[in-house]
């Protein structure tokens, strides 16, 4: 299966199609809630950038040994990651804008 596989697409146009739908909802939302929601998806770029290096990190005797068994959960190991990836780039994002205000 590859990107261009026709599934891929259509479970693509499908996910445009639910947040797309979801649109109005969002709308309505507290402003806390939308910042909460630009904060994580402003991380998203960084997280499919690096998540792909966290995932061959965790193999086994390279973590704990209880992220190894997260291999057994692919779920929890998806979110794990992402949680992870995303803090670090958040991170990367403040230190970034701390130097630049250093500079500026």
């Amino acid at each position: 299966m590859g990107i261009t596989s026709p599934l891929c697409v259509v479970q693509t146009i499908a996910l445009f199609l639910l947040f797309q739908s979801a649109e109005p909802l969002l709308k309505k939302m507290p402003l806390a809630v939308v910042r909460w929601l630009k904060l994580i998806s402003g991380a998203s770029l960084g997280v499919y950038l690096f998540h792909i290096l966290m995932i061959n990190w965790i193999r086994p005797g390279r973590l704990f040994r209880i992220l190894d068994r997260l291999s057994d959960y692919p779920f929890l190991k998806a979110v794990f990651v992402y949680v992870v990836i995303a803090v670090l780039v958040m991170a990367g994002k403040w230190i970034i804008a701390r130097v630049k205000r250093l500079f500026l």
